[in-house]
């Protein structure tokens, strides 16, 4: 692997999104923060992001019940809020997850 030089140009030919370098140095698994970084990407300007267990799992490379459990893990930890919504006519919906971080963890990195 190379060093881009003064005359290199990083180019992205996609999208993408940007996470707080603080994210890196919460005390989370690998599994937890990589599931973290996908709800920062879904989250709308107001941190909120609703993909589904499954969503989840298959961007994560995780089956749905792991999804399940990190999620669970990162509302015990205070990371995330859960408001689950309301099932109209036997039609289930995706939860709204909240994000949420200490005050400090903007300032990390």
């Amino acid at each position: 692997m190379g060093v881009l030089s003064s005359m290199d140009m990083l180019i992205f030919k996609s999208t993408y999104f940007q996470a707080p370098n603080g994210v890196f140095e919460l005390p989370l698994t690998n599994n937890e923060k990589l599931v973290m970084l996908y709800l920062l990407r879904c989250a709308n300007n107001t941190g909120a992001a609703f993909p589904s267990y499954g969503t989840i799992g298959k961007k994560c490379s995780v089956n749905r019940r792991t999804a399940i459990r990190i999620i669970e893990s990162l509302i015990e930890k205070g990371y995330i809020i859960k408001t689950t919504r309301e099932i109209i006519h036997n039609n289930h919906t995706s939860n709204i997850y909240e994000l949420v971080f200490p005050s400090d963890i903007m300032s990390l990195g």
